[in-house]
């Protein structure tokens, strides 16, 4: 069964780009940049901007994200982006491992497990989610969007490819340790504190 990561890619890029309400830019007494879909109370409402969709003023790449990228809030985004395509296609891979025939033992349980992390993952990520949503449809045009969906498939896809061509028994391995990679640092966000504060408004220091 052939990963079917193209109309992932399609469904993912198409939850990036849509938006259904005004996102406002809201600056705060002391600088920082906070995003929200509620208009800010009326001593804020002199330094915030509506942004309507695509139509927001770009925010570009700084220098600092050349050394850091957790510190630029268009590529602090990406990042979180990313880790929802590797989340996703793990649960896919797992998946269509489980529905093989002949079955392979223990691969039921194993996708299971996998689906559960994966819940997990998003209900813990969820604060994250909604925000790069916000600052990627206020930074970038489609064409942007669609570059760095490119840019994300072409680095990704690859890997799960060549994990989709594997014995069963090398997938059945892998997926057995999704569960736990999904709780490692490298996945999860939540424990990367600039970048959790980049995506808030809330850092403080250039």
């Amino acid at each position: 069964m052939q990963l079917r990561s193209f109309a992932f890619f399609t469904f993912l890029f198409t939850a990036i780009v849509t938006q259904a309400q005004p996102v406002y830019r809201i600056v705060g007494p002391d600088g920082r940049v906070s995003y929200s879909d509620q208009p800010p109370d009326s001593q804020a409402a002199g330094k915030a901007k509506a942004l309507d969709g695509l139509n927001g003023k770009p925010q570009v790449a700084g220098p600092a994200a050349k050394t850091d990228p957790d510190l630029d809030p268009v590529l602090a985004a990406t990042q979180v982006y990313r880790k929802e395509v590797e989340v996703e296609l793990s649960r896919i891979l797992c998946g269509n491992l489980a529905a093989e025939w002949p079955a392979v033992a223990g691969s039921k349980e194993v996708a299971a497990a996998v689906s559960e992390a994966r819940t997990k993952w998003y209900e813990r990520h969820a604060t994250l989610i909604q925000k790069r949503k916000r600052i990627l449809n206020d930074s970038l045009p489609r064409a942007g969007l669609e570059k760095m969906a490119d840019e994300a498939k072409a680095d990704i896809d690859p890997r799960f490819k060549r994990l989709e061509k594997a014995p069963s028994a090398e997938r059945l391995q892998w997926c057995r340790g999704v569960p736990a990679s999904f709780d490692s640092y490298d996945f999860d966000l939540i424990r990367h504190g600039t970048l959790v504060d980049t995506l808030a408004g809330t850092r403080k220091g250039p």
